[in-house]
């Protein structure tokens, strides 16, 4: 009767520790999925984001290799209707924010059941919610959920890939490996970076379970990896075969599809850029360098790494702490031997480190390993009380909830088009905003935009050119100085007669070296773009000419440093607007000596925006030149001469050895040479 007893109870323990372990669970889902929704963006982001958002829209091919199984879901959440009132790049944020929250509840999961089975209940869960919250609250998994980007998917694969690793190695059956083996194809399905967890974790097991490494076994597995794989890059094919605009690649051969999963364009699976943007320069110690300062100093608290130390010497005899170890080791070393963007650079160093919250969530189990073993039970519930800080502390940063900086300045790259206007785009940030705008939520459906980048590819005109740009001439088989080929002066010549043509970002010379039409074109700004015409047909009446170039420019939100940081897309935007302001105030130059007083009111005021834009440096040349404006102006609006001297202290504080007589004649004896008379007004 007593073992009976005994029995009962301890089944009746298990069902409230698994209640009670489920409850967490859910927990976690719930608050990180409220902290998400509560900063998520209404609007668009930067990067591939939205060229999934576009191919989800329009049906077509993502950058190599594709990531079908996201794609699938963006397009089939918008076929769903399910959330169709809110805007499309909405819907997909909300997506990537529940992905993301599952993937910190399966992270719960994961350092549950890695610690030992006689841990305190207590113990087990706080130190499950320090490592699933910590890592969710970590700034690049947190601005990732906020984002329709790949990566929250990935998260999502890469914290089930743990926990079946444990699941597989508590009980290694064949089923189960098959499991574990339908699971990595889907995972590589949406992103070749799982490969990082599976190659390893695959070796480890088979190693590890003599028996499991049969014939049948390995065959059952093989299938089961090639269902969860080979479906979503099929449909993928059959995307490439309707040739919708803006689509990627030809995957309707074997060859095409082969060569897209494998990134050959890129140079490989693993090579982050193509050879002209790669870094030979920076070696693997530099970047695994790079990469510990980042990780400890940002992307996790100070205190995560010391514990996750402890929890690895700890528990060093453990075979699932072995695993995890020898899984994150692989990881750092292969990415860092092979990713060759450079770190020094803050854009692309921010695209690297979207590839650190694979080996961070590791470090974030063996914290949580660490703080159960390490940490008195007492003190076990401060580990809820430490991820609330975290999350309040870098709340402000990631709130993009009113951000509207990336919406603002994608929706002045067309609304103010002329009508029917062909739009060339360079860079991720033009292409990408405006194109979604384009193609998701039609704003301005008259005009035709075209990749310069895709236009170098030879399959770019293999699809339905006449459909995707109708009434765009393209002279050549692509846009490449090579037989067959047509420069970017043939492409003028054969549409700018027919077409207004606006340019935004650089021509691609890096891919063709194109010199061709500089001497015959002219590239006139038009907000952050340029409109071109030839040299012999400029405007006549150069002063609308630039005002209209002034409206077209964006009214962004003020530069808020905590969110905008180096690296950011917005701040991206910031220093595009702010850089095409100076190379209209320098084109304006030459008309200014007409003395033309609109011109000269209209030059005054994109000073004042070129001035106010503390973020930026402007050079002494230009800050000398708007101090001249002033000047001028002050001869009839005798308060101007304060900007006048404010500009030209500044510009001596800055530039010291600056020698122009007159700047020191206005900053030191206080004389405005315009009028002839020591200035009256001072602020």
């Amino acid at each position: 009767a007593a073992a009976r007893e005994d029995g009962v109870n301890k089944a009746a323990r298990y069902a409230v520790g698994r209640w009670v372990g489920a409850a967490s669970c859910v927990g976690v889902f719930g608050a990180m999925l409220a902290v998400y929704l509560a900063t998520m963006r209404a609007g668009m982001s930067g990067g591939d984001a939205m060229e999934f958002a576009r191919c989800a829209c329009s049906k077509s091919v993502p950058h190599p290799p594709g990531y079908p199984l996201w794609t699938w879901m963006l397009r089939s959440l918008l076929r769903s209707r399910l959330l169709s009132w809110m805007r499309p790049v909405h819907q997909f944020n909300v997506l990537a924010a529940v992905v993301s929250a599952l993937a910190c509840a399966l992270l719960h999961q994961v350092v549950a059941k890695a610690l030992p089975s006689n841990t305190p209940r207590g113990v087990r869960y706080s130190a499950a919610w320090l490592s699933a919250v910590g890592f969710g609250l970590s700034p690049t998994v947190w601005l990732y959920a906020n984002q329709p980007e790949v990566f929250a998917l990935n998260n999502a694969f890469c914290a089930l890939l743990l926990y079946l690793t444990l699941w597989v190695s508590e009980c290694p059956t064949s089923s189960r490996l098959a499991v574990a083996a339908f699971a990595s194809g889907l995972a590589l399905s949406n992103h070749h970076a799982a490969v990082l967890y599976i190659a390893p974790v695959a070796v480890l097991i088979l190693t590890a379970h003599a028996a499991l490494y049969k014939g049948s076994v390995l065959v059952r597995s093989a299938v089961a990896f090639a269902a969860g794989f080979v479906p979503f890059y099929v449909w993928l094919g059959f995307v490439s075969g309707e040739r919708n605009i803006h689509s990627w690649g030809d995957l309707t051969t074997p060859g095409g599809l082969l060569r897209h999963i494998l990134r050959l364009d890129y140079g490989g699976s693993f090579q982050l850029a193509a050879n002209e943007l790669a870094s030979p320069s920076e070696g693997l110690l530099s970047r695994l360098l790079f990469y510990c300062r980042e990780t400890v100093f940002r992307e996790m608290t100070p205190l995560v790494a010391p514990l996750a130390i402890v929890g690895t010497v700890l528990t060093r005899s453990n075979v699932t702490t072995r695993i995890l170890v020898i899984c994150f080791a692989f990881y750092i070393l292969f990415f860092h031997t092979f990713a060759n963007l450079p770190v020094q650079s803050p854009l692309t160093a921010g695209v690297v480190a979207r590839f650190w919250m694979q080996p961070n969530m590791i470090l974030f189990v063996l914290a949580g390993i660490g703080f159960a073993r390490a940490v008195p039970r007492k003190l076990a519930p401060a580990a809820i009380v430490a991820v609330a800080a975290l999350g309040a502390a870098r709340w402000s940063a990631l709130d993009f909830h009113n951000d509207t900086v990336l919406d603002d300045f994608g929706r002045a790259l067309l609304e103010r088009l002329p009508r029917h206007t062909m739009v060339l785009l360079h860079g991720d940030l033009f292409f990408n905003l405006a194109s979604y705008l384009h193609t998701c939520e039609w704003v301005r459906p008259d005009v035709r935009l075209i990749s310069m980048g895709l236009m170098t590819w030879r399959w770019f005109l293999r699809g339905n050119a006449s459909k995707n740009y109708p009434g765009v001439s393209f002279p050549g088989e692509r846009f490449h100085a090579v037989a067959g080929g047509f420069t970017i002066e043939q492409f003028l010549d054969a549409n700018l007669k027919r077409m207004p043509i606006v340019m935004c970002g650089p021509i691609p010379q890096w891919q063709n070296q194109d010199y061709s039409g500089a001497a015959r074109f002219h590239m006139f700004p038009f907000g952050a773009c340029s409109r071109i015409f030839y040299a012999d047909d400029l405007p006549n009446n150069m002063v609308e000419a630039f005002q209209r170039s002034v409206e077209q420019f964006p009214v962004l939100q003020p530069m808020d440093r905590r969110r905008h940081r180096p690296g950011s897309w917005e701040l991206e935007a910031y220093e595009t607007v702010h850089q095409s302001r100076l190379a209209l105030f320098d084109q304006m130059g030459p008309e200014l000596g007409k003395g033309d007083p609109d011109l000269v009111n209209l030059a005054s005021r994109l000073a004042d925006s070129i001035l106010g834009e503390s973020f930026f440096d402007v050079n002494a040349t230009d800050m000398w030149h708007a101090a001249i404006l002033y000047g001028v102006q002050s001869v009839d609006r005798r308060p101007v001469e304060a900007k006048m001297y404010n500009t030209v202290v500044r510009l001596l504080q800055r530039w010291p050895d600056f020698t122009d007589q007159s700047a020191s004649a206005i900053a030191v004896d206080k004389y405005n040479p315009w009028r002839r008379q020591p200035i009256q007004y001072l602020e």
